[in-house]
């Protein structure tokens, strides 16, 4: 897959609580992407990201482009690497 890409595991939404869970993978670089996880009518309350291919480390701003511009529902990504990993997240969300 290529940084930017975003899937999806089937059947993601399940309730926790009073949240709503996702949970998928997203392919990330050195470049700040935009990810769209849910609709502009959620609100994303935390994203946890474990790197699949090895040890990198993500940088993840919630409810946010990666022009820095408030738009829920998205997550902008970064990693500390310039080859491509594989993160699996779990988003929660309202």
């Amino acid at each position: 897959m290529a940084a930017g890409d975003l899937t999806f595991d089937s059947a993601p939404n399940r309730q926790q609580g009073n949240l709503w869970m996702l949970t998928g993978v997203v392919e990330v670089d050195d470049t700040i992407r935009t990810f769209a996880v849910t609709s502009t009518k959620s609100t994303l309350v935390d994203v946890q990201m474990i790197d699949d291919d090895g040890t990198g480390t993500p940088w993840c701003a919630i409810n946010e482009d990666a022009d820095g511009t408030v738009t829920n529902g998205t997550m902008a990504v970064a990693g500390n690497h310039v080859s491509t990993d594989t993160y699996r997240f779990r988003a929660y969300y309202i």
